[in-house]
């Protein structure tokens, strides 16, 4: 069964193991739920070794670098000090 919310269709997820949160996971995801998504040292050290991927090597959006003079933002691009952004949630957010 699918049900269509704020006008996307979801597709139900089986309840299956290959699918539940890992129990590593579990009181971050319990956490994150009711809003609070701050993370300790050590969660964070677990996120970073084991679940998130972060590459030295991003693409140009435009694919070029040649000093056309063209400013480009770009969206996926390391911060200087390599240090993670976090953006606050906001709920319901709109992009227009």
């Amino acid at each position: 069964m699918s049900k269509v919310e704020k006008g996307i269709q979801f597709i139900d997820i089986p309840q299956d193991d290959e699918y539940s949160v890992p129990a590593e996971l579990q009181s971050l995801c319990d956490r994150f739920l009711t809003g609070n998504y701050r993370t300790t040292a050590e969660e964070e050290a677990l996120l970073r070794l084991k679940y998130i991927h972060t590459s030295a090597n991003w693409n140009h959006p435009l694919g070029r670098r040649d000093g056309s003079g063209i400013d480009a933002f770009y969206i996926n691009a390391p911060t200087e000090d390599a240090i993670r952004v976090q953006h606050p949630h906001v709920a319901d957010w709109k992009l227009w």
